[in-house]
């Protein structure tokens, strides 16, 4: 049970220090390399293997949920919402935080791309992208889907 917590920790860590990286580029590089010193000394695993396994971040560090929300009006019109990548119209989602459940994901991501208050009233689908045939990453992506 002590080695789950100390692996949880290390997670938080990990995403703590990778998102500094991405957002701040401040000195979270020592914070990186506790955590891989940690990873180390619970996984009794060389030093030179996390860091060769770990690729550099180039996004949102996150465990890779990607959460939609599904939005009707009263006259049943899709919510949608413009992608800053590519311009695109998608209904409202991104990248869950770490710790979120899916609605509470989806709720944040609904208010900060929309400034709207949303309910979720069910969960529609999961996608497991390990289960479809998607370019190979260092992480697998969820896509969760909520009403």
């Amino acid at each position: 049970m002590e080695k789950f917590k100390q692996l949880e920790h290390i997670k938080c860590i990990k995403a703590l220090a990778e998102t500094g990286l991405v957002y701040a580029k401040e000195r979270y590089e020592e914070l990186k390399e506790i955590r891989f010193k940690s990873l180390t000394s619970v996984s009794n695993t060389p030093l030179q293997v996390f860091q060769d396994f770990f690729l550099p971040e180039k996004d949102c560090p996150t465990v890779k949920v990607d959460v939609r929300g599904f939005v009707l009006n009263e006259n049943d019109e899709i919510l949608m919402v413009k992608e800053d990548v590519d311009g695109r119209w998608t209904i409202p989602g991104g990248w869950a935080d770490i710790g979120d459940s899916p609605s509470e994901a989806i709720l944040k991501e609904i208010k900060e791309e929309t400034g709207l208050d949303a309910r979720v009233e069910s969960l529609l689908a999961i996608y497991y992208k390990r289960c479809h045939p998607h370019p190979s990453q260092p992480f697998y992506l969820q896509i969760d889907v909520s009403l």
